[in-house]
């Protein structure tokens, strides 16, 4: 005998009706009544993207993007260090934003400093200020030029044709660093994941690390 039943994404809170017919048996049943949950299949196309090692100060600024399934569904999608939140020239048209991090320790050859992450966002509103966190909520753009999020595991730092920067007022003033290729100003665009994120809000928390 068939006995429905649902599972919760633990990720999202999603409810998904359970097609597998393992979970038939008494004893698969058991395993989900002791809280064994199951991330559903959009989360699971979307990994939790830590950017801490590569993005700057982590030990002193905590960056937290929540990314909504719908209105009340929400997943943390993105973890950096130090980033910012600024308001671009409209020029009489909707308001936009850019959401950015830069890249620890890495420019360009012009010596501009390198992104590890940047998103154009739409209706971005303030929510809170909590406890020394601040959060604001906003619109992933649907024009795709300023969408630069990258995979997990990105670091042109570590690539063949990023070079040590030698330029002595580099080295006195900032301390040495690395000089990227050009085509890593900014993340390569993702445009199978920009499609499947593209109009969804964002929650983005600015705050302090807090030891667990």
């Amino acid at each position: 005998m068939r006995h429905y039943h649902y599972h919760r994404c633990p990720a999202c809170g999603t409810h998904t009706e359970c097609i597998n017919k393992l979970c038939d048996t008494e004893e698969q049943r058991n395993r989900e009544l002791k809280g064994e949950e199951r991330v559903c299949s959009w989360c699971k196309s979307l990994p939790l993207l830590d950017l801490r090692g590569i993005t700057r100060e982590p030990d002193r600024h905590l960056t937290v993007v929540h990314l909504f399934r719908n209105s009340h569904r929400k997943k943390r999608w993105i973890t950096l260090g130090q980033s910012s939140l600024r308001k671009l020239n409209s020029h009489g048209g909707p308001t936009r934003w850019l959401f950015e991090s830069y890249l620890d320790n890495a420019t360009d050859f012009e010596h501009d400093s390198a992104y590890a992450i940047r998103i154009g966002l739409v209706a971005v509103e303030f929510d809170d200020v909590y406890y020394g966190q601040s959060t604001f909520t906003g619109i992933i753009n649907t024009r795709p030029d300023n969408f630069h999020v990258p995979t997990p595991g990105y670091d042109p730092r570590k690539l063949a044709e990023t070079v040590p920067c030698d330029e002595k007022r580099c080295t006195e003033v900032g301390g040495p660093h690395v000089i990227v290729p050009e085509d890593f100003y900014v993340p390569p665009t993702n445009q199978k994941l920009f499609e499947r994120v593209a109009g969804h809000y964002v929650e983005i928390m600015f705050g302090v690390p807090v030891e667990e």
